[in-house]
């Protein structure tokens, strides 16, 4: 189980970062350099304002999937005392 959750974050990160990558495309903001860091000056609050969009994006994955496990679980132990 934990591999199937690992594997699925690996897979939400990427999709984070593709998504970064073409709201970056989009807004026309330049892209990160071979240190990982941005070479903005003016840009700088658009893209935070895009990366706090993924987070809240995020997040709100985050909360749904805690969610949708509880119900699971309870549904498993109503199963299991029917």
């Amino acid at each position: 189980m934990h591999t199937n959750q690992a594997k699925a974050n690996t897979t939400e990160v990427q999709d984070l970062k593709v998504q970064l990558s073409e709201r970056v495309v989009m807004t026309g903001l330049p892209s990160p350099n071979s240190a990982g860091r941005l070479n903005m000056g003016a840009a700088e609050d658009e893209l935070l304002s895009c990366i706090d969009g993924l987070v809240q994006d995020m997040n709100e994955n985050i909360e749904e999937r805690i969610n949708l496990q509880k119900a699971l679980f309870e549904i498993e132990d109503a199963n299991l005392f029917k």
